[in-house]
């Protein structure tokens, strides 16, 4: 039996209910019963349209009301592009340029790779479905345009799907990539509807000819369906994971959805069950999310401070639960433990229950203090997990893995690349580069205030040695030793010098202020460095009096009295 083909939309806009009429009894009633109960259970408005391709038997809600389509828009692009290649205007195999302006934020990994990056049209074509990658997406639209597209949709018989212009991402991290606008994007009616517009029926009428072979050639239509099959969203990364954990130079291994401590803000919005927000108090946003694999303490070092983190036993249809950070914890129920507590993150969805707090992670960079975090176990990702970081913890002494996990993914699926590969080491000195050259910066300049310190101090002594010559010469001439004279210039220099010292701690303790952003692991007030700056302030003050100083020991009291 061939696949029972259903596509939905659910939808937030109004709309009255429609159901398609056809007679209907047995099983047929009851999966329409259960259909339109699971409807009226949805939070949206619902378009809906299946069929069975054995029987023939169709059922819909709104079939051919016009909606968006978000990422199912990829299908008809996958479609023209196959149809491009089968025309002869367009190779497998010409490279296509990833330009930086192409990346948009979202699913996918191109986004991950270096910009200016070539790939193949085929490779480009497989990431686009396979890991429903937007930014492959948006360099395919710049070769094969939303218009062509469009024409291969009027040859099959779909007027009403169209391509309208090109993804600009979720909003998060990366620009949006400009431009790319269909002839059918153009038209006001149309800019409500995103990045594509189609009907139920007509994206289940695309799906029915890709089956049948009534695209394109056959064996092409076969090729397609084999892309559709491999998607990713789930199930590759719980492979991988059960692969890498197995390898010998792995000590363990884990899954995160994004990397600290060189994470861009999130900032959910996040209900929280009993929550009552008080006026200067704490709102309901979560500045960070994060999505945790297995192992995710034994593999990131993270302390577990009460409850447990996750494992197989929260999987998609366990119930929904999730992990605070200390400072989220302390923050919404301070003084008592958070397990069991509830929140929905977004406002919607179902209530996750707590069920561990874990120690606070550094994402904004390690010169800033922690933020909220909440963590979700990544088998109860909403939709699949489209996009991830592989954690490793390597076994003391192994060598390179990279070359076995690259066969684990091929094994899996030849078709995706590995983006950025990376010791944490080399990711700390990515978020450390910024405070090393601002340090670096500030060392340079007190260095050289340091010299012209000591430069300016020499030269004042030393004038002020110049112009007392004679009344050195006169002290040593009534008996004064050279000692005398060394320690009484030493101490008048000294004197002068602390008094610097003392003036310009009093100004760095004001200005301290304006240092603390600058500052990791110490106080902008510490005493220790207090005490450090003054000792080595005294020593450059010390060098710069005792060259003037011993100067002045070596008058000779007749030269000194006939100086004048």
């Amino acid at each position: 039996m061939r696949t029972l083909l259903i596509l939905a939309w659910i939808l937030s806009l109004p709309s009255p209910a429609a159901a398609e009429k056809k007679p209907a009894s047995g099983r047929t009633a009851r999966l329409e019963a259960r259909i339109r109960q699971a409807i009226r259970r949805a939070p949206g408005t619902v378009s809906f349209f299946a069929k069975n391709l054995d029987t023939g038997q169709s059922y819909g809600v709104r079939a051919d009301e016009r909606v968006r389509t978000a990422s199912t828009i990829k299908l008809p692009i996958l479609a023209a592009v196959f149809g491009e290649v089968e025309a002869g205007r367009a190779t497998w195999t010409e490279e296509l340029t990833v330009r930086k302006d192409d990346m948009v934020s979202g699913s996918g990994v191109v986004r991950e790779l270096s910009g200016g990056i070539k790939l193949p049209l085929k490779d480009l074509a497989h990431l686009m479905i396979v890991v429903s990658d937007n930014t492959a997406t948006n360099v395919i639209l710049d070769r094969i345009p939303g218009d062509t597209v469009n024409r291969w949709m009027d040859q099959i018989g779909l007027p009403e799907t169209r391509v309208l212009r090109k993804i600009l991402g979720d909003g998060n991290n990366l620009q949006p990539a400009p431009g790319g606008l269909s002839q059918a994007g153009r038209i006001e009616e149309n800019k409500r509807f995103g990045i594509g517009v189609s009907t139920p029926r007509e994206m289940v009428t695309l799906l029915e000819k890709l089956e049948g072979g009534q695209i394109i050639e056959p064996a092409a239509c076969r090729e397609m369906i084999g892309i559709l099959k491999r998607q990713q969203y789930k199930e590759f990364w719980h492979q991988l994971l059960e692969r890498v954990n197995g390898l010998p130079a792995v000590e363990s291994a884990t899954l995160l959805g994004g990397l600290p401590p060189i994470r861009p803000l999130d900032a959910n919005d996040t209900q929280i069950e009993g929550f009552v927000p008080q006026p200067g108090g704490p709102i309901q946003n979560i500045d960070y999310y994060q999505m945790a694999g297995d192992r995710f303490l034994e593999t990131t070092g993270a302390r577990l401070i009460e409850g447990r983190l996750f494992d197989r036993r929260d999987g998609e249809s366990a119930p929904p639960v999730v992990v605070v950070n200390q400072t989220m914890a302390r923050t919404f129920w301070p003084g008592q433990s958070p397990l069991g507590k509830r929140l929905r993150p977004g406002f919607q969805g179902p209530w996750r229950t707590v069920i561990g707090v874990v120690g606070d992670i550094k994402n904004a960079g390690i010169e800033k203090p922690a933020s909220m975090e909440l963590f979700f176990p990544i088998r109860q990702a909403q939709g699949g997990n489209r996009n991830g970081l592989l954690f490793l913890k390597i076994r003391s002494g192994s060598g390179s893995v990279i070359s076995s996990i690259r066969r684990e993914i091929a094994s899996i699926d030849p078709s995706l690349p590995i983006a950025q590969v990376r010791s944490f080491e080399e990711v700390l000195g990515v978020a450390q580069a910024r405070p090393r050259f601002l340090t670096m910066l500030l060392s340079l300049f007190s260095g050289v205030a340091l010299a012209l310190a000591a430069v300016g101090i020499y030269g004042v002594l030393s004038y002020l040695v110049a112009q007392r010559t004679s009344e050195f010469g006169i002290r040593m001439a009534i008996g004064a030793g050279q000692s005398d004279v060394l320690w009484m210039v030493l101490r008048q220099g000294m004197v002068l010098g602390l008094a610097g010292v003392v003036a310009g701690a009093a100004g760095a303790a004001l200005l301290t202020r304006f240092l603390r952003s600058f500052l990791y692991a110490v106080d902008a007030l510490d005493p220790a460095t207090f005490a450090g700056m003054a000792a080595v302030l005294t020593a450059v003050v010390l060098a710069a009096c005792l060259l003037p100083a011993r100067r002045a020991t070596r008058v000779d009291p007749m030269t000194a009295l006939r100086y004048e």
